[in-house]
């Protein structure tokens, strides 16, 4: 999948593979009954590596919502629950920097979307364990409303 996106993506071939390399670290969280990394977990990878053009809000709104759909009406894996927010991430933070004219807006973004992964990986090694995601409804929600105004803003020019 990974080598499909890459004429697509028009990435450099570093970023792809720092993807790929999440990915197949990862894929344990998948669990022992799945098969397969699923139709939602697709979907939330190739949101992860959207270029950041005019039709990628569009493209990253639309995605969320299939692979929530999909992920409601399959087994949900753990590998989901962390491939989905940071397919948000990934994406949002390449567009916000891409195509945003609004520094201040880029810098909210930045802060709002990173507070969480430094404030995870500071429990990580504080506290010498593995910290679970905490995706708080308050939170998600605020990320849903940052990613709609973000799409609308992208697709007016």
């Amino acid at each position: 999948m990974h080598l499909a996106m890459l004429p697509i993506a028009r990435r450099s071939p570093v970023s792809l593979t720092a993807s790929w390399v999440l990915a197949m670290t990862h894929l344990g969280l998948l669990g022992t009954k799945t098969g397969s990394i699923g139709p939602a977990n697709v979907v939330s990878m190739l949101r992860a590596n959207l270029p950041a053009r005019r039709w990628g809000p569009a493209l990253a709104v639309a995605s969320d919502a299939a692979d929530g759909w999909l992920a409601r009406r399959t087994a949900p894996t753990a590998f989901g629950a962390y491939a989905d927010p940071l397919a948000d991430v990934t994406f949002w933070m390449r567009h916000v920097w891409a195509r945003e004219a609004s520094f201040k807006l880029r810098a909210t973004a930045t802060g709002l979307w990173l507070l969480p992964l430094v404030a995870i990986a500071a429990a990580y090694f504080v506290g010498g364990r593995t910290v679970d995601y905490p995706r708080p409804l308050a939170a998600r929600r605020l990320s849903a409303c940052l990613q709609l105004l973000l799409a609308l803003r992208g697709l007016k020019g």
